[in-house]
């Protein structure tokens, strides 16, 4: 019996040897091809390994064919700042795995996509690194998919220097660090799982404050929308200079989820914009605000997270400008449904070191900061419809000041942080459609709430 199993598991053994070696000679390799390009062209629908090495890029590696791949160790160099890494335009069916996309730091940083795919069906892009990707755009950036797949992704070090122009809207333009690791547009049934977002360049310290004179108004419109605060117009300068999010969810984007990501010194960790998604089981170590989640997002779950060294909220929940009730026709102007913030969960969180992340010394100092830990406010615009059926339960907002921090070399007592671990920016009327519950607050500077809440 014994000689039997051993003969079959050495027959499984060989044929296992026979059929991986005849899948390795089957693959394309770019390498036999004057071009990663060329090898993608001849081989349309195939998977393209692409080996060891840097592969040097001049041009924007284009997939236009559905069920086209690339996979393999070899690394994807991009010399033109002024032109994505790789691009995926409607094609279904799509792999990229495994390989890594880079531009060098300083010379190639130009604000463009490391990946950019729009218009695909099933996009799987798995243990794809991006390094160096810097600006405004996005180490990924993804529209209008379906059933799309990012995962055991890593993006490290996606900010640049840019200008933040709102002259026409807000009335000033301010330099600024901005960027994105992961954009989302008009994506639904989405897994974005298990992918690692890093900034370890412009960190928002005071010395890059002052070394890049972040939030310098560089221009002031005479005519802007709505009036412009005095403050700025005195002293030429907004704190407000640490744009981007690690992870942007928005525009559309419905049934997704968002889990199991581990964020790192981040402006916004989760900017989400869409209706269905669940933001669950994720780390932030160091960010201005945790999660957001506004402009009629509806039904989304927040839950499970780990919100640590965050700046000025760990969770905000709003209506804002892009909010709207149901509109009826007018002539040539369909009905449009309601864009709504309600019916969310926020729920098992915990919010700890707060205060403790790279930009307390601006939020902590400025006039007006919010410092909450959870925070549901009241709109952008006077006509959003209100935030309502709300679930705010069994979250820990932690004090860490109180066990003891190292300061100056010693351990001392720190006073709170955070204002409040709750703010509710609505009355009695508006706060019965929240449900508060089975929560640990410890109080902040000024108390628990804003309110008298419910015995937790």
């Amino acid at each position: 019996m014994r000689l039997s199993l051993t003969a079959l598991a050495s027959f499984f053994a060989f044929s296992s040897a026979v059929m991986w070696a005849s899948l390795v000679r089957a693959d394309i390799q770019s390498s036999d091809y004057p071009s990663l390009q060329a090898a993608i062209d001849a081989n349309p629908g195939c998977m393209i390994y692409v080996p060891n090495g840097d592969h040097l890029l001049t041009e924007t590696v284009m997939i236009k064919t559905a069920g086209t791949g690339l996979c393999g160790p070899g690394r994807l160099v991009m010399t033109d700042a002024s032109k994505d890494i790789v691009n995926v335009l409607h094609a279904d069916n799509v792999t990229i795995r495994d390989l890594k996309l880079f531009r060098e730091r300083g010379k190639h940083d130009g604000g463009r996509n490391g990946i950019f795919a729009a218009w695909c069906d099933s996009l799987t892009i798995d243990g794809v690194s991006v390094f160096n990707n810097c600006g405004e755009n996005a180490g990924l950036k993804i529209e209008h998919c379906a059933r799309l797949v990012v995962r055991n992704c890593f993006v490290r070090d996606y900010k640049a220097l840019a200008i933040d122009d709102r002259t026409e809207s807000a009335g000033y333009a301010f330099q600024c660090v901005d960027g994105n690791g992961m954009k989302f547009m008009d994506c639904s049934g989405s897994q974005i799982i298990n992918n690692r977002i890093i900034e370890t360049t412009f960190r928002a310290t005071k010395e890059n404050r002052d070394k890049y004179e972040l939030g310098k108004v560089t221009a002031i419109s005479e005519k802007p929308e709505r009036p412009l605060p005095e403050i700025i117009k005195k002293n030429r300068f907004t704190t407000n200079w640490h744009q981007g999010s690690a992870i942007f969810f928005g525009e559309q984007g419905n049934y997704s989820v968002i889990s199991g990501n581990y964020i790192e010194n981040a402006g916004q960790a989760f900017d989400i914009h869409s209706d269905y998604v669940t933001v669950t089981g994720n780390v932030v170590n160091g960010a201005l605000v945790g999660a957001k989640a506004m402009h009629g997002s509806k039904h989304v779950i927040i839950s499970n997270n780990q919100f640590s060294r965050i700046d000025l909220y760990g969770v905000l929940v709003m209506p804002g400008a892009a909010a709207h009730p149901a509109v009826e026709s007018n002539g040539e102007q369909p009905a449009q449904g309601p864009n709504v913030d309600s019916g969310t969960v926020v729920m098992g969180n915990i919010i700890s070191d707060y205060g403790f992340g790279d930009q307390y010394w601006s939020t902590g100092s400025s006039p007006g900061a919010s410092l909450y830990a959870i925070s549901l406010e009241r709109g952008q615009e006077a006509d959003d419809p209100p935030l309502r059926d709300v679930i705010i339960a069994n979250n820990v907002v932690y004090d860490t000041g109180r066990d003891k921090v190292i300061v100056d070399g010693q351990p001392q007592e720190v006073s709170p942080r955070y204002e409040f671990a709750l703010m509710v920016q609505y009355d009695d009327d508006d706060r019965r459609t929240f449900k508060i519950h089975g929560n640990v607050f410890h109080p902040g500077s000024i108390g628990v709430a804003n309110f008298e809440l419910p015995p937790q």
